[in-house]
């Protein structure tokens, strides 16, 4: 084992050295400081391409080009390189920047072909226990590897529990934007309560309220996950279950948000997974996650509907795709819900950028996916005639000018008058504002 170690290291030195000559320019490397030789272990080994994210972000923000990545992984664990035509004491500064500032920057090592903090007249880096210079105690054995790696599991325990805490309070957040947004047609919001006799904005709240602990516990699932992504749909979806039963205890049995538990916990799910490896979440990277987990769902829930004895009782998703095709929620999730991805959020950022304020943007966002999303609790309502119905109005309500005239605004109210007197209620689209605003505001968060 340590053998295979050092002749790791070895190999490691002699390809940077490669590097330069082939480049003539000074070689980043990555690698991590775990000792016992865990390094390789999935409880760690995700640390250097964290470091390596947050290179590429400083090297992205000096407006400079990246012109060589090598990944490998070896006895001594992963280890990247990169080649960037920049100062060398520039790099170094760098990386010594995110080794200091960045939560679990104790953990990284970025190294400079061969270059020293002493290179640039800076301190040896501290021990991670106590405020002696690292080096001493390494050379002086002064803690024992389990302390060590007690205090490492320490800083990435307390990463892990901000990650957890921000996406269950962005997931909230965004639930509490979407229940406000108003006007939204046949939905409840602030003016009325849409087409439903049987909640209202309070009743919304309530639900919400008690929806918190669940996102932080999927939130959590997500960050500890090292398994495969159909795993863990299977290890969050009791957790839904349960989620479910906690809204109908708190809304007196009303479904309020169903179809939110299961997809904003999807999304939440995918970017407290990301935040944790990646430090920061791209959306169409969530939306891939998603689609992962979610892949043979249409299968696996609808089709064996087909199966089941003739006379037996079928949900209402196994029904409509049995009926109409309709995969719903479920082949939503499978396609990375597109709806929310392709025109939802951009509808939201398109919005906010024509200078809307953030409750018409959502109206905009909203309307727009209506336009859209295959959604079932309209045709639960009002069959494939109101689905046709709801499309119409919201392109008329795009031609004229949507939230951005007199006229758009108008038609939207019209339209909430409509769906009202109809009975229908658009809570698939509703779903997918909320997905809209939980990406818009994750996906500038730096963790």
């Amino acid at each position: 084992m340590l053998k295979d170690i050092l002749d790791a290291r070895e190999q490691r030195a002699c390809r940077r050295n490669e590097l330069e000559r082939q480049y003539n320019r000074a070689v980043v490397s990555f690698t991590i400081n775990i000792p016992m030789g865990k390094k390789n272990d999935l409880k760690y080994r995700w640390l250097c391409r964290l470091a390596v994210n947050e290179y590429f972000q400083a090297i992205n923000d000096r407006g400079k080009v990246i012109e060589f990545v090598e990944e490998r992984t070896s006895p001594d664990g992963p280890v990247t390189m990169l080649v960037v035509d920049e100062d060398p004491v520039i790099l170094k500064g760098m990386g010594i920047e995110i080794e200091e500032n960045h939560p679990l920057g104790r953990l990284f090592d970025i190294d400079v072909s061969g270059m020293s903090r002493g290179d640039i007249s800076l301190p040896l880096r501290r021990c991670i226990i106590c405020d002696r210079s690292a080096a001493e105690c390494i050379v002086g054995r002064r803690h024992d590897h389990r302390e060590v790696l007690e205090a490492i599991d320490s800083l990435i325990e307390n990463r892990r529990n901000e990650i957890c805490k921000k996406a269950a309070e962005l997931a909230i957040r965004s639930m509490l934007y979407e229940v406000s947004c108003t006007p939204k047609p046949g939905l409840v919001d602030m003016n009325n309560n849409g087409a439903h006799r049987d909640m209202n904005y309070s009743t919304f709240l309530s639900s919400i309220t008690a929806l918190a602990p669940y996102f932080r516990r999927i939130a959590r699932e997500a960050g500890d996950w090292y398994g495969t992504r159909q795993e863990l749909f299977d290890r969050i979806r009791p957790l839904g279950i349960k989620a479910e039963r906690d809204m109908l205890t708190a809304t007196g049995g009303i479904n309020t948000h169903k179809g939110q538990i299961f997809s904003l916990g999807l999304v939440c799910t995918a970017a407290a997974y990301i935040l944790q490896r990646k430090g920061r979440v791209r959306i169409d990277e969530a939306s891939g996650m998603v689609s992962d987990m979610t892949k043979n769902l249409v299968e696996k829930d609808l089709e064996r509907g087909k199966l089941r004895a003739i006379g037996s009782a079928l949900t209402k998703g196994e029904q409509f795709y049995m009926l109409h095709g309709c995969k719903g929620a479920r082949g939503e999730a499978a396609a990375g819900f597109r709806a929310a991805v392709d025109t939802g959020l951009p509808a939201l950022k398109h919005a906010l950028a024509r200078g809307a304020g953030f409750n018409n943007a959502m109206v905009h966002s909203l309307v727009s996916t209506m336009g859209e999303v295959e959604d079932t609790n309209v045709i639960s309502r009002g069959g494939l005639e109101a689905l046709g119905l709801i499309r119409d109005s919201s392109s008329r309500i795009m031609e004229a000018g949507s939230v951005f005239t007199a006229e758009g605004m108008r038609a939207i109210h019209k339209l909430d008058c409509q769906l009202i007197d109809m009975n229908i209620s658009p809570g698939g689209a509703a779903d997918m504002l909320a997905l809209s605003v939980f990406l818009f505001l994750i996906e500038n968060i730096r963790m």
